[in-house]
């Protein structure tokens, strides 16, 4: 028992020496290549304040909206009474966070982004950065273009939408994110009116086929919904997404953050420098080895 002290006291005056040799080499082989190192870093440097002087400047325009909750026909109302039969009239019952996220998606689709860029005129402004021209451009890249600079983002605590348009130049910047909120408000409202026209017609048909009176009442009192949810459209711009906050030129870019790229990159720059000097070593060390 008197001699475990001892042990542990060899056991850590040999480890000493292996710590101090390990630095030592750490050090010499740093300094071996400190004119590489150097010579790097300062490489490193001056490419990245290069890039971030020389990327081109994009500015994000952002407007809060927030999701109408317009009653879709006022069906949920009469679901118990009617079972079977709101269904038959292809009538949906969706909840209103569906519906919202429904709409999101819409805004988001390639279908209503195309119809924006075509009826906005947006086609030179988009390949404005690009070798096609308006003629030689696909739809899919115009579609991309526009869709890679657009950014919704939903608050999960107030339920409010964020829909940001990034873009050279500011103004353009914020027409688009004001004019995408108007265009699917005018989507979604025509989409409606057109459903309800075809509810009508539907239910106008079915009450002449029921002689049954309680069922015809029925019927007449979806029919009274469908023709509040058409008028609702008729009247109101802001059907879907009410606009709490509209878009406004930004005055200082979103990209480049000159100084994160800089120090991040040269953060990261560094530690692949110093990487790169001991893999060369390791290297240099095993062939020596194996000869």
């Amino acid at each position: 028992m008197e001699n475990k002290p001892n042990n542990d006291k060899l056991d850590s005056d040999s480890s000493s020496p292996e710590v101090m040799d390990l630095l030592v080499g750490v050090y010499q082989m740093v300094f071996a290549r400190i004119k590489f190192l150097i010579s790097s870093f300062f490489i490193l440097i001056v490419t990245l304040i290069t890039y971030s002087l020389v990327v081109d400047e994009s500015y994000r325009s952002s407007t809060i909206i927030n999701h109408v909750e317009n009653e879709q026909g006022g069906l949920s109302s009469f679901s118990s009474q009617l079972g079977g039969l709101s269904s038959l009239a292809g009538f949906g019952l969706s909840s209103q966070d569906s519906k919202k996220n429904v709409n999101i998606a819409t805004l988001k689709s390639r279908v209503f982004l195309e119809e924006f860029i075509m009826n906005e005129n947006l086609t030179d402004e988009l390949l404005v950065k690009s070798s096609y021209t308006s003629s030689t451009a696909p739809d899919w890249f115009l579609y991309k273009t526009l869709r890679n600079n657009i950014n919704i983002t939903e608050d999960l605590k107030t339920g409010l939408v964020t829909l940001s348009v990034d873009w050279y130049e500011p103004s353009i910047a914020a027409d688009w994110a004001n004019k995408l909120v108007s265009s699917i408000n005018n989507k979604i409202r025509l989409q409606d009116i057109e459903q309800a026209k075809q509810n009508i017609s539907f239910l106008e048909k079915e009450i002449q086929k029921t002689k049954l009176t309680e069922v015809q009442n029925l019927l007449y009192d979806i029919m009274q919904k469908q023709t509040e949810t058409m008028m609702l459209a008729n009247v109101k711009k802001e059907y879907a997404f009410q606009v709490i906050n509209p878009a406004y030129p930004p005055e200082l870019r979103f990209y480049p953050k000159r100084k994160i790229i800089v120090i991040v990159g040269s953060i990261l720059g560094g530690i692949g420098i110093f990487l790169t000097i001991f893999l060369f070593e390791f290297i240099k060390r095993f062939r020596k080895k194996i000869t």
